[in-house]
Order: C-alpha cells, then structure tokens, then sequence
C-alpha cells in the first residue's frame, strides 16, 4: 500500500523501471480528418455539446415545474436534487470531450453526484413511506423479519439503519477518493495509463467500485423488501430512471478500461489516444442521457403533485393542501448540502445513540411495535422538515 505513493525516478533498477508510469501524450491531433476538414474531436465536442445541452434544457423544465408546483416540497426538493445528477454528468462529460488533459480531474467528481443523488433516492423513498422520522421507525420497528434478518438477528429497525449506513457511506467514500485522485494525479502517482499495483489508479479504482457497489446493492435490496408498499408511489421507475444511466456508464468504464489495459485502444490517424480513451465514452454518455432525460421527466413528473390531483389522493384526510410552497426559491435550495450532512451526520452516529431520542430529523426512539397497528404506511401526513405538506 505504501507503495504506489512513491514517485519513480530515473535512478531505479531495471525492475523498478517496470513500474515508471507510461508517458502518453492527450493533446496530439488526429493526421487525418474524419470528415472534410472537420477532426473526430471537433465533431465530438459538437455532438457532445448538443446532445449535453438538450440535457439541460429537459431537466431544467422539470425543475421548474415541481419547483412551481410544489404541494409537498419534502418529496419534491429530493426529487429535484435526483434530477439534477443529469445534466451534471452531462456537463461534466463535455468539458471531458473538450479537455481531455484534464480529463483524469474531471472524472471523479460525476460518481461523487451520484452518490448524492443516490442518497436522495434513499430519502425519497423513506419519504414515500411516512414523512414523519417517529412513524416511520415505528413502521421499520414492526416490519415482519426476513429468513436473512433472523439469521442475523435483526429487527426491522436495525435492518434499516444497516441500509441507512451502506448508502451514505458512498457520499463520503466518493467524496475522499475525489480529492485523493486529483492529489495524486498532481503528484505523479496516480497514472491514468497505467493499472500497475505500484500507482494510486488501481486502488482508487477499487475503492471506488467497492463503495458503489455496497450503496447500489443496499438501495435495491430496501426497494425489493419494501416494493408492496412503495408500489403506490412508481418507485420501480423512478428506480429505474435513475440507475440505468449508472450501469450504462459503469459498464462501459469497465469495457474500456480492460481494452484499455490489453493494449486494444490503440491511435490511428482518425483518432487519437485521448479519442479513444475519453472521446467515445464520454460521447455516448451524453448520448444516452438524451433518452434517459425523457425518461426521467416521465419517473418524476410534477403532475401528481398538481393541487387537484393531490386533493383527489387525500380526499379522506382531515387537511387539504390549499397553496402550493416553495417556489422558485427552491431552485437554489436544491443545491444545498444540508441535508446529505445531516443524513450522513446520523448514519454515523446511530451506533452510539441506537437507544436514544435523536435531536436530528431522522432522530429515533424507543419503538413500540404495537404502536403500527394505529399506523397505515403511506397514508397522508402533515409533518415535514418544510412544514405542513
């Protein structure tokens, strides 16, 4: 481990010398043109741009819509913030294609936004299922044991926090090997060519599959346990809206990391290394998030949260929603961090205040199962971090 954080120099032994990281260069142009006068990377950054800008334009009009049609801001501030990992990557993805030298900077930071979003996701669904932090326990005290759950001897309430604990432990772990890539990327130990032991790429690469892996199999694991009761609320699609993009882009990193690592990316006079390494990849990225942008405006439509259409589901609840809050204000609110902190601040703190009253808004107490009897999942509420909802 200590070893990939030493620079080689040029006084090594011939064995060592195996471990220099390769030099390739990202800004050499392509010899011949793919079209006319017109390169592959001009067309990409084109075709890249476009298809990152029409990105953009779908998801900002579904921000302003559930922004402007806020009846039940809780829910919808999580969505906006799932919403925005689109164009970020989007964004991100073209100013690949357009600096590849800073490619290996860039990249990063998109698994870091969907760790956020992921974290987002979780609390949507937690949202879905009562809005209220005290019933919701409640619900998770009394929620019947699984054959994997008696095995390892927990409740329904442990079982949600050990999932609590598995996805916002992705924000974090994504958030460090961010910065540790960029650091060691500066100071000559990363090697972006190179998946020798001996440099910080491997490593980081690891951990960084490892985390996604434990958040992506945590998240599906609380859906397919709760799918009865989240069915109501579409959260197989929106599910699906949200982590398409994400295998699409984690296998095809995978596919072009192993071509990559057996030599099969080789340059031609149409293209060139940071074409073949950065070009095509981050292209059809963007070019798959035109699809999954329409997709998910479908997932996560404003419309069921229309003032008429939410009257109509709560019509036998003693309160109605007579305005809609949040506004446009709720477009900046939406980047704000607040909120993952505190989820992330209470997943850490759960172990050591498991059997107290928390003064967090995901705070839990000493549960009474018998309390869910006069509990129904997914019934109206009125308590919010917003308010009355």
């Amino acid at each position: 481990m200590v070893g990939f954080l030493h620079r080689p120099s040029d006084h090594q032994s011939d064995d060592s010398s195996k471990t220099v990281c390769p030099v390739v260069s990202l800004a050499e142009n392509a010899t011949q043109p793919l079209f006319g006068n017109m390169t592959f990377y001009e067309f990409n950054k084109i075709l890249s741009g476009a298809s990152a800008a029409f990105v953009v334009v779908v998801i900002s009009f579904l921000l302003v819509m559930h922004a402007t049609h806020a009846s039940k801001p809780n829910e919808q501030l999580k969505i906006m913030k799932i919403a925005l990992f689109f164009p970020i990557l989007a964004i991100l993805s073209f100013l690949a294609v357009t600096f590849p030298t800073a490619a290996v900077y860039i990249d990063p930071w998109g698994v870091y936004t969907e760790a956020i979003a992921l974290g987002s996701f979780f609390l949507l669904l937690c949202e879905f299922i009562s809005p209220s932090s005290h019933q919701r326990d409640v619900f998770f005290a009394a929620l019947p044991t699984t054959s994997e759950s008696r095995k390892s001897n927990k409740n329904g309430l442990e079982w949600f926090r050990l999932q609590w604990i598995l996805i916002f432990q992705f924000p974090v772990v994504t958030l460090l090997l961010s910065i540790f890539t960029d650091i060691t990327e500066a100071a000559g130990v990363y090697c972006q060519f190179s998946c020798n032991a001996h440099f910080a790429k491997l490593w980081l690469t690891i951990a960084t599959y490892v985390s996604t892996g434990v958040a992506v199999i945590a998240i599906f694991r609380f859906y397919g346990r709760l799918k009865k009761q989240l069915a109501p609320c579409g959260a197989l699609k929106k599910l699906l809206a949200f982590k398409i993009v994400v295998f699409l882009t984690t296998i095809e990193g995978i596919i072009f990391n192993i071509l990559d690592s057996a030599g099969k990316l080789e340059p031609t006079a149409v293209l060139t290394r940071a074409d073949l390494l950065y070009g095509i990849p981050k292209l059809l990225t963007c070019l798959e998030l035109i699809p999954l942008s329409l997709f998910l405006v479908y997932a996560y439509s404003y419309r069921p949260y229309l003032l008429e259409n939410v009257r109509r589901r709560e019509e036998e609840s003693a309160e109605y929603i007579t305005a809609y809050s949040g506004g446009l204000s709720m477009l900046i609110t939406m980047w704000s961090p607040v909120e993952t902190i505190q989820a992330i601040g209470f997943a850490f703190s759960m172990n050591k205040q498991k059997n107290q009253r928390l003064s967090s808004p995901y705070s839990s107490t000493a549960y009474d199962a018998q309390a869910y009897s006069a509990y129904t999942p997914l019934a109206p509420q009125t308590e919010g971090r917003w308010g009355q909802v």
